[in-house]
């Protein structure tokens, strides 16, 4: 194993831990809000709150490694950054499109079963 694969390895070890960091915290919040704890035990899990700005701060590194990664081995040339472009946007918007359909006919579904009176403003 050469030192280029040992040092990638540490570094996603490195990456895991931090995700572990980060769930823990977004469980530590959901449980402190489901327990309704109070005192020191409040204080401990409002503290996992970080656990999402974490997660953005791992994507973003992660992003550029993977970016850096693709230049490394495809060159810095107009293709090969568009063609790490495209894989970015393919390996996220497909999902974004489909959750938009779903909680859309989720909303009308509701709005039909609700006889046309959800969402409607209340008369005063």
């Amino acid at each position: 194993m050469t030192d280029t694969n040992f040092t990638e390895l540490n570094r996603l070890d490195w990456l895991d831990a931090l995700r572990g960091w980060a769930v823990l915290g977004v469980v530590m919040v959901h449980s402190g809000q489901a327990a309704r704890s109070a005192g020191i035990a409040q204080q401990i899990s409002a503290a996992g709150q970080y656990g999402v700005q974490l997660f953005f701060f791992i994507s973003a590194l992660t992003i550029s490694i993977t970016y850096e990664a693709h230049i490394a081995k495809f060159g810095k040339s107009f293709r090969a950054q568009f063609s790490w472009f495209l894989k970015r946007i393919f390996r996220i918007a497909p999902l974004y499109y489909i959750a938009v359909i779903f909680y859309t006919l989720e909303r009308y579904e509701i709005y039909l079963l609700s006889h046309n009176k959800y969402g409607k403003a209340p008369n005063i």
